[in-house]
């Protein structure tokens, strides 16, 4: 278990992490891939497994605008009455003009209470310094599916929603609406 609910002084519920994640490590995801619904879905997971409201004032997103300072008082923050705070960092990789560098030595100087969610939509640059230093952290990629893993995760979906599907009908159906699972989670609702 990598975490449990305890309530909050407000009553709330919340998750702190027992000892399997180390007490005052900085733990660093990243998170990208072309696939923007299963992408989308794991931010949300990995949201939630800190704080059950992400509008928890622990809770920090930074999209665009990335302005060093900013993201330097944003990391640097300490927890307002909790164990962990959480910033989730959108589309960085993206941005023009940020010094790299400097974002590297942020990251690396961040609070043992502090952890951190960079989220990118679609591939970055791989031969980046920022995503090198990223790519050594807790790393996961979305790429659309194809093929047998499209067919599973059709079949998968509609069972996770309380249906039932035959194999050959999700096939059919992945290959009827192709690789955009936003359509195929709508189609699998109806």
């Amino acid at each position: 278990m990598l975490y449990s609910n305890k309530k909050n002084i407000f009553g709330g519920k919340r998750h702190t992490f027992l000892p399997c994640l180390p007490e005052g490590e900085t733990i660093v995801h990243f998170i990208f891939g072309t696939d923007d619904l299963r992408l989308k879905e794991r931010l949300a997971s990995l949201t939630s497994s800190y704080f059950a409201d992400p509008r928890d004032p622990n809770v920090s997103t930074i999209i665009d605008n990335f302005d060093l300072s900013r993201l330097a008082m944003e990391i640097n923050s300490m927890p307002f009455l909790a164990s962990r705070r959480l910033v989730i960092v959108k589309n960085l990789l993206k941005a023009k003009g940020v010094d790299q560098a400097k974002v590297i030595e942020i990251i690396d100087k961040a609070p043992n209470e502090v952890d951190l969610i960079f989220f990118e939509e679609g591939v970055p640059d791989q031969r980046t310094s920022l995503f090198k230093r990223l790519k050594r952290e807790k790393t996961e990629e979305f790429r659309d599916l194809i093929g047998y893993e499209l067919n599973n995760w059709v079949a998968d979906e509609i069972v996770r929603q309380g249906g039932t599907i035959k194999p050959q009908d999700a096939a059919m159906l992945a290959g009827y609406v192709g690789a955009d699972l936003w359509h195929l989670k709508m189609r699998s609702q109806s």
